[in-house]
C-alpha cells in the first residue's frame, strides 16, 4: 500500500510539474536589408526555337520590415521587401536589364545549436516594373507579374538582430504570351535590426499567457 500511495504522488507531482511547464515565446518586428547577385532567364525555354536569354551579371539591393516569432527551438518568419535588380544581358548585342519587385517570404525554421539558425519556405514575388527590349528577338517583351518560388537560409540569430545567408529561386507565372522570366537563383546576404520584441512565456495547459515588453 505505501508503495502504491509512493507511486501515485511521484506521478501526481510529475503532472502538476508538466501542467505548470511554461515555454518561452519573442515576437519581434524591426527591419531588414540585403545585397547578392542573381542570374536570370527570358525566353520560351523550349517551346520553339527562339533562343533563351541568359545573365549571370545581375546586382540586386533589398530593403523591408520583417516579423520573426520564436519559440525554442522553432522560429517563424515573415515580412515584405523591396528590390531593385540591375545588369546586363547579352544577345546580339548588350543590354541593360532592370527590375523592381516586391517580395513576400513565409519561412519556416529552427535552432541547431547556440545562435546558428536555418530557414526554408516558399516566396511569393510580384513585379512591379521590368525592362521590355532586347534585340529584335525580344522586343516590347511581355511577362506575368506573379511570382513563386523557395528560398533556403542559414545564418546567426541574436538578441537585437541577425545575419542570414540566402538562397532563392522564383519562376514567374507566363503572361499568355510565349515569353517567360525566371530567377535561376538569387543569392544574398541579409541583416535585420529588431526594433520591437515581446516576450513571454505560455503555460502548455494553456490557462495563463502574458507578454511583457522585450529590452
Amino acid at each position: 500500500m505505501k508503495t502504491i500511495i509512493r507511486i501515485s504522488t511521484a506521478l501526481a507531482i510529475a503532472v502538476s510539474t508538466l501542467a505548470n511547464a511554461q515555454v518561452n515565446s519573442k515576437i519581434s518586428y524591426g527591419v531588414t536589408g540585403a545585397i547578392g547577385a542573381s542570374s536570370v532567364e527570358i525566353g520560351n525555354f523550349g517551346r520553339n526555337n527562339m533562343q533563351t536569354l541568359t545573365s549571370k551579371n545581375i546586382g540586386n539591393l533589398n530593403i523591408g520590415v520583417f516579423m520573426l516569432s520564436q519559440r525554442a527551438p522553432f522560429q517563424f518568419k515573415t515580412g515584405i521587401s523591396y528590390c531593385i535588380e540591375q545588369g546586363t544581358i547579352t544577345n546580339k548585342t548588350t543590354n541593360n536589364f532592370a527590375m523592381q519587385k516586391i517580395e513576400v517570404p513565409l519561412l519556416l525554421g529552427g535552432n541547431i545549436y547556440g545562435p546558428f539558425v536555418v530557414e526554408v519556405g516558399p516566396v511569393y514575388n510580384y513585379m512591379l516594373k521590368i525592362s521590355r527590349n532586347y534585340d529584335s528577338d525580344y522586343n516590347n517583351t511581355q511577362f506575368g507579374r506573379n511570382g513563386l518560388g523557395f528560398r533556403v537560409a542559414a545564418g546567426l540569430d541574436f538578441d537585437k538582430f541577425f545575419l542570414m545567408s540566402n538562397f532563392q529561386r522564383v519562376s514567374f507565372a507566363d503572361s499568355g504570351t510565349k515569353n517567360s522570366f525566371r530567377e535561376r537563383y538569387q543569392f544574398t546576404l541579409s541583416a535585420g535590426i529588431k526594433l520591437v520584441s515581446f516576450q513571454g512565456r505560455t503555460r502548455i495547459d494553456n490557462k495563463r499567457y502574458s507578454i511583457t515588453p522585450g529590452r
